[in-house]
């Protein structure tokens, strides 16, 4: 059998008029089809994004102080926003934050994953639904915070719509509020969106 789909389809005997198929034809046709299975399996599944935390001042206070592959703060309340390309099709399952922060209290942390219509039809509430949200207050020093997407207001079924990426009609972005002044420096390291293809 081959090893690569090109090899296998390679393979297939060319039929030819008045000759014959016989189980060469049969047999490498199905090396060639197990082989697309194989692949289309494999897909089968958790995605898992990792971002580095690339945020954009939103205009509300002072930004994030951000460098390759960090964002961090130092004592000020702050606010950024940046937007994730996920997976399109597959159903968010959970947001995962990575820091650091030094000695003393990082206050009121939160990081938002936010659906916004891409043509807004509604109100502010129909348009803009949060999917996740981290809170940070009580992490560690080394912290890796995870919470299950859920949106809180919705049914269940409503609830594997909306969590459901769909990049035609929806963006998807994070926003990390920092609402109180900390007497610890904060290290934004990544951010993971982990979906399902199911």
């Amino acid at each position: 059998m081959a090893d690569t789909i090109q090899d296998a389809l390679a393979a297939i005997p060319t039929a030819v008029n008045d000759q014959i198929i016989d189980a060469s034809y049969h047999n490498s046709l199905r090396d060639a089809v197990r082989l697309l299975a194989g692949q289309t399996s494999q897909g089968a599944g958790d995605a898992i994004l990792t971002v580095a935390p690339a945020l954009l001042p939103t205009g509300v206070g002072p930004p994030w102080a951000t460098s390759i592959g960090v964002a961090t703060q130092s004592g000020e309340a702050c606010q950024g926003w940046m937007q994730l390309e996920l997976p399109h099709g597959t159903r968010i399952q959970q947001l995962v934050v990575h820091g650091i922060h030094g000695a003393g209290s990082i206050g009121t942390l939160m990081v938002h994953l936010y659906r916004y219509a891409i043509n807004p039809a509604g109100t502010a509430e129909t348009d803009r639904v949060e999917l996740a949200l981290v809170s940070l207050r009580d992490a560690p020093e080394r912290f890796s915070v995870s919470q299950l997407a859920q949106v809180a207001t919705a049914s269940t079924s409503e609830n594997e719509r909306l969590l459901r990426v769909d990049n035609a009609n929806f963006k998807y972005i994070l926003l990390a509020n920092l609402r109180a002044q900390t007497t610890a420096n904060v290290e934004l390291r990544a951010f993971q969106v982990i979906c399902t293809r199911s």
